[in-house]
């Protein structure tokens, strides 16, 4: 929902700042600018957080590839501060190489993650 508001204009989205509820379910499309939404970990403030990282692409190409790596590789980064207060995370990419090493996750206190999902369609 907040993206989606948040999308409108930088008016609403300065709006939602600083309403930390409206930032606990991050959902970020990789085929898409994931840029301007990145800030949405930290508008999380302390708040549990529920990440979903996924592709809406069907480039089974190289680019296709790089399409993917990029942005899980900035959302990835940007996500590593706040593993602690994550419930769930998620991505589903269309290839393998894009995704997060499970050691990022699995060597942290992340007290509240319940779901861990790393999945593809491809394995490159």
């Amino acid at each position: 929902f907040s993206f989606n508001v948040a999308w409108v204009c930088n008016l609403w989205r300065d709006m939602l700042t600083d309403s930390p509820e409206y930032w606990t379910r991050i959902s970020f499309d990789v085929a898409n600018d994931t840029t301007p939404l990145l800030d949405a970990f930290t508008r999380s403030k302390d708040s549990e957080i529920r990440i979903l990282v996924f592709s809406s692409a069907n480039d089974l190409t190289e680019e296709g590839k790089m399409g993917e790596s990029n942005p899980a590789e900035s959302i990835t980064r940007h996500l590593q501060p706040h593993i602690e207060r994550c419930t769930s995370i998620i991505f589903h990419l269309t290839f393998a190489s894009p995704l997060p090493s499970p050691t990022l996750f699995l060597t942290r206190e992340a007290l509240f993650l319940e779901d861990l999902t790393l999945a593809c369609r491809m394995h490159d």
